[in-house]
């Protein structure tokens, strides 16, 4: 079955012809009692215990080492792999096209397309967010593709009937989505303290 895999720093989104399994997976990897857990599994772990829960592979997708390995995934590319081994199974979708962020390099979408494959799933073909959303006329803008641990921001042109990547930055950044109890004024120390 072929889908389409919207892969960001935060999540992997499948979508394909039968709605009803369509999932939002988010990047958290956990090790369990018996399997490595991903998504809402690994994300319930967290609350219990943050420390054991990685959730920046698919930011950094690399072979760099993991300090703690996961089962038998030692490193950021084999949670990748194992991740999408399990949206397979799940999904059905064995031939895709990836909707990746713009800030992947040649050799980081390199890495993914053989991690793509040894999980069975055969990439047709990746394609930029920022030129995905693009407007239907003829113009110039920028894209600004906001993550939980960056934000990215792209200029577009239009030239010869074609829209293309002029230019890319990424900026660190942290943002959450929802308020701490310390972000309340009750909760903070006086300023007189």
């Amino acid at each position: 079955m072929i889908g389409i895999i919207d892969f960001n720093d935060w999540e992997l989104v499948i979508t394909n012809a039968e709605p009803v399994r369509n999932k939002k997976h988010y990047a958290a990897a956990a090790k369990g009692p018996e399997e490595m857990l991903f998504s809402e599994d690994a994300l319930a772990l967290c609350r219990i215990n943050p420390q054991l829960v990685k959730t920046q592979y698919l930011r950094k997708l690399s072979a760099d080492p993991l300090s703690n390995p996961i089962n038998d995934a030692k490193n950021h590319a084999d949670l990748i792999f194992h991740h999408l081994s399990r949206m397979k199974e799940q999904s059905g979708v064995s031939r895709c096209v990836m909707a990746i962020s713009e800030h992947y390099t040649d050799q980081q979408l390199g890495l993914l397309a053989g991690i793509a494959e040894a999980a069975g799933i055969e990439v047709l073909a990746f394609f930029n967010n920022a030129l995905r959303v693009g407007p239907k006329q003829s113009m110039d803008f920028e894209f600004l593709d906001l993550g939980l641990s960056h934000a990215c921001t792209t200029s577009v042109v239009f030239r010869e009937g074609k829209l293309a990547t002029a230019d890319c930055q990424i900026l660190d950044c942290l943002l959450y989505t929802s308020p701490s109890p310390r972000d309340l004024s009750t909760s903070r120390m006086p300023s007189s303290a």
